[in-house]
């Protein structure tokens, strides 16, 4: 059924198989993932309803009749949330040796032909015949294919999924923190009211009660911070990216926060139809998520390569948003020849309470996951528009699978050492922007400071170039989804050196 076939080309790089005795799948190292039919075919006359019943009967789970498809999820966060479902809903129970999560590079799968479950359930309107349960867990970000997939894709490295009571699961991880020296024990009662989800510097909620947690975390360990050495990394590893605008002469380049990707600038795009836009997932984010390690130089390394392959005349003005803006200057700071312009939000360096979060990564982690990982995306997007942000549920779900141990634990050692003398440093034309309800603004009056007064190489005072801090007095951390469009004007207004919207306060 070509015609229903997602193309190769548009495949996530990877995808994830819950795999364990007597499910639909059959593995083995040898052959590979295979239906339990694997001869059914359709180019008869018919062929679409019976394409369309066998996708029913599929997910139909009172169903006995083996059927030629095999089951993926685009996230693994996900495939884990479907096996810990299946053992509630008392559909299987794990087994020591028998289940896991098989992982599946679809690069070399031109072959294999795909499905996207939400397109089949749009096109045949299989809502009715599909089960409630497996809607909701399966319809976003969902794929099956036809009879199996061969050896050779599969990762024969095995990720064990424990249920309740089997040392492991969703809290399982607090255990692996009790093996580290110097870590610190105690309670800890949060009030999530003001800052419950600027952990990842977004403020996106705003929930009222009180959590109390026994914790045993370690606080993060980083390496000094001097200069950066930067080398392209091999194109094999290129970071995955959206081109708009490509007839348009002068390149923009916008960098997403923590936890999100691409999708945060979706409302901004119409507002900069004037630029050509690159717009990636940066590293262990999204359809990135393949790219290791997530770190910022390592993810300005990727930038770098960007800029050079994509951008017209191989410069960029680079837009970064909390840890964009971070790796935005990063990259300023090692290859300013790249970069046209910096404008970033949210990238101060790090003072008081987000300090104390980048040093303890565990309790962002779980924090971050206890706050959007853990609660329906209705939920969380709901809570989200209280403060004016525009989130869209396929970008809540996105932000679910990118809240990794990885991502935590490589996003925070160089912003630990990012101060006000590498401020000094950058050789660019450089705009800083604080949300007066969600960052520090007297750091960022700090960072203007530092930024006028910069030295020339020849010992003279910094020209002026419009460089310097600005706040926004009702824009919180994320505030480029609370307000997208004063962003995008915000940022035209800068690029084209013109005065800025009149609610940028300069500080």
């Amino acid at each position: 059924m070509d015609t229903y076939r997602h193309p190769p080309g548009d495949l996530p790089r990877y995808l994830y198989r819950v795999q364990y005795r007597g499910n639909t799948g059959l593995y083995n190292k040898t052959s590979g993932l295979k239906a339990r039919d694997t001869t059914t075919q359709f180019a008869r006359i018919r062929a679409t309803q019976l394409f369309k019943d066998a996708v029913a009967d599929h997910f139909d789970w009172s169903s006995r009749r083996p059927t030629p498809f095999i089951t993926f999820f685009s996230v693994e966060q996900h495939a884990e949330r479907w096996a810990l479902c299946l053992e509630k809903w008392g559909r299987s129970e794990p087994d020591e040796d028998d289940w896991f999560i098989l992982t599946i590079d679809t690069s070399t799968l031109t072959d294999v032909h795909f499905f996207k479950l939400s397109t089949l359930v749009d096109r045949f309107g299989l809502g009715s015949r599909i089960g409630s349960k497996v809607q909701e867990s399966h319809k976003r970000g969902a794929y099956i294919c036809l009879h199996g997939i061969p050896a050779r894709a599969t990762d024969p490295g095995k990720t064990k999924i424990s249920g309740n009571g089997r040392g492991g699961g969703v809290w399982g991880g607090f255990g692996s923190f009790a093996a580290h020296s110097g870590a610190l024990f105690g309670e800890l009662s949060l009030n999530l009211k003001d800052w419950c989800c600027d952990v990842n510097y977004f403020s996106f909620c705003q929930i009222n009660f009180t959590l109390k947690i026994h914790f045993l975390f370690q606080p993060q360990k980083h390496s000094s911070f001097t200069s950066f050495t930067m080398t392209p990394p091999p194109p094999t590893t290129s970071l995955s990216f959206t081109s708009w605008n490509d007839d348009k002469p002068a390149t923009i380049i916008l960098l997403h926060g923590g936890f999100t990707c691409r999708l945060e600038f979706a409302l901004i795009l119409p507002h900069l139809s004037d630029f050509h836009l690159l717009v990636p997932d940066l590293p262990l984010h999204s359809a990135s998520r393949h790219i290791k390690p997530g770190t910022t130089d390592h993810s300005a390394q990727h930038v770098a390569q960007l800029i050079r392959s994509h951008a017209h005349g191989g410069k960029a003005h680079v837009v970064g948003v909390s840890m964009g803006g971070y790796i935005a200057q990063c990259l300023a700071l090692d290859q300013p020849d790249l970069v046209l312009s910096l404008f970033v939000t949210g990238a101060a360096p790090p003072s008081g309470a987000r300090l104390f979060m980048a040093q303890w990564p565990g309790l962002t982690y779980y924090t971050m996951k206890m706050m959007v990982g853990w609660v329906p995306s209705w939920l969380y997007q709901w809570q989200a528009s209280l403060l004016g942000l525009k989130l869209d549920i396929e970008l809540i779900e996105e932000m679910k699978g990118n809240i990794t141990w990885e991502v935590v634990h490589d996003m925070f050692p160089w912003i630990l050492e990012f101060g006000l003398d590498d401020v000094r440093r950058l050789e660019v034309r450089t705009l800083h922007v604080a949300g007066a309800k969600g960052d520090d603004v007297g750091m960022v009056v700090r960072t203007a400071e530092a930024l006028r007064s910069r030295r020339t190489d020849r010992g003279g005072g910094w020209p002026e170039d419009g460089s310097g801090g600005f706040m926004l007095r009702e824009g919180v951390h994320g505030w480029d989804m609370q307000f997208p469009e004063l962003f995008a004007g915000g940022v035209r207004a800068w690029v084209e050196g013109e005065k800025l919207p009149g609610e940028f306060e300069r500080l």
